[in-house]
């Protein structure tokens, strides 16, 4: 998961107020790319996907990066991040 050692990792209890899930409410974990100029070219200039998701993500954090970062949050739990990051390297 990329997490640095010692990382504390919260795991999903269940009780009354979430059915026993572990989970309470829901949070959405998004993906989103700023076309700006320099993807703009690269997708006229017939850019394959890998390098233009290189660039959008050279400054901003991809899925796998924010699900990661919920985990260390204590907001959700690595194994809902590992279930995340397989759909979208399946998506890919």
């Amino acid at each position: 998961m990329g997490l640095t050692p010692g990382a504390t990792i919260h795991e999903a209890v269940g009780c009354e107020a979430c059915g026993n899930t572990g989970y309470r409410g829901r949070i959405g974990v998004f993906e989103a790319v700023r076309i700006d100029e320099a993807i703009r070219a690269m997708i006229n200039e017939g850019a394959d996907e890998a390098r233009i998701a290189e660039q959008a993500f050279a400054h901003a954090p991809s899925l796998a990066q924010s699900a990661r970062a919920l985990v260390r949050g204590g907001v959700t739990t690595a194994e809902e991040a590992v279930r995340i990051s397989r759909r979208e390297s399946a998506d890919a």
